[in-house]
């Protein structure tokens, strides 16, 4: 009980991976041209909805594992169906979190990348 708790909790510890940053702001200051602000606009908004549906379906299946966990009777397929789901969410989230950010890369030159991603306080 207590090796599957540990294991819950390195799986889903910390929260939100921050991975996606919302970028609208920067991009519209640094990028100049239309079109390239319109579509890095849309994939960065893509991105973060993939982020924030995966964070939310991440919670549904914490709460379910905690359910499974409680009962005594829960067996071993029920508990890896739940898991098997969970990597199937994971893997969809990447690879389309993945997928927009080399479309986004594939927009900007490497000056704009460096500007629209610069930290906070290194800001242009």
């Amino acid at each position: 009980m207590i090796i599957l708790l540990i294991f819950l909790a390195s799986l889903f510890g910390g929260g939100s991976s921050g991975l996606v940053q919302d970028v609208k702001k920067p991009v519209k200051e640094y990028v100049q041209d239309a079109a390239k602000v319109k579509a890095l606009l849309v994939l960065n908004e893509e991105m973060l909805d993939t982020e924030a549906a995966f964070q939310k379906d991440l919670k549904a299946a914490k709460e379910s594992l905690a359910e499974l966990n409680l009962k005594r009777q829960s067996s071993e397929a029920e508990f890896v169906a739940s898991f098997t789901a969970i990597d199937q969410l994971r893997a969809a989230a990447r690879e389309k979190i993945v997928a927009d950010r080399f479309q986004m890369k594939a927009l900007m030159t490497a000056e704009e990348w460096r500007k629209v991603y610069a930290p906070a306080d290194s800001k242009p």
